[in-house]
């Protein structure tokens, strides 16, 4: 398994550098069921708010992409249970899935509940205000 970094990630998905895109695209499409990529996380993590906060792509495609991520047999993505199920909060409650991510991981762990600052966030279940 090889590791990709977000950078690698991002150039892929958006085909916008003359460069780097060709090349990203090439690693990307080199990965098999046998050697597959791994997406950790923090890369997962990243490309969401990339995408949305640099690139103003709508909920909708975010989670389209992250679901392509997840079916695709030749990619690995960390804790793939929990990003699931991040998927279907973010669906049900119109919620940021990092926000929905950040719940789960905590209930995964035995929390309670996962304390916020953030508003929008309280609405996921296992998020409770300060």
């Amino acid at each position: 398994m090889i590791g990709v970094d977000t950078n690698i990630l991002m150039r892929y998905l958006l085909q916008d550098d003359e460069a780097q895109s060709p090349q990203a695209k090439a690693v990307m499409d080199g990965f098999t069921d046998a050697e597959p990529g791994f997406i950790s996380l923090v890369t997962l993590v990243e490309m969401v708010w990339l995408l949305r906060r640099t690139f103003k792509r709508p909920q909708e495609e975010i989670v389209l992409t992250v679901q392509a991520l997840l079916a695709s047999p030749s990619i690995c993505i960390q804790e793939d249970n929990a990003v699931n199920t991040a998927i279907e909060i973010t669906q049900r409650e119109n919620c940021d899935l990092p926000d929905a991510l950040v719940a789960v991981l905590g209930a995964q762990a035995g929390c309670s509940f996962t304390l916020t600052f953030d508003r929008k966030a309280v609405t996921i279940p296992g998020m409770e205000m300060v």
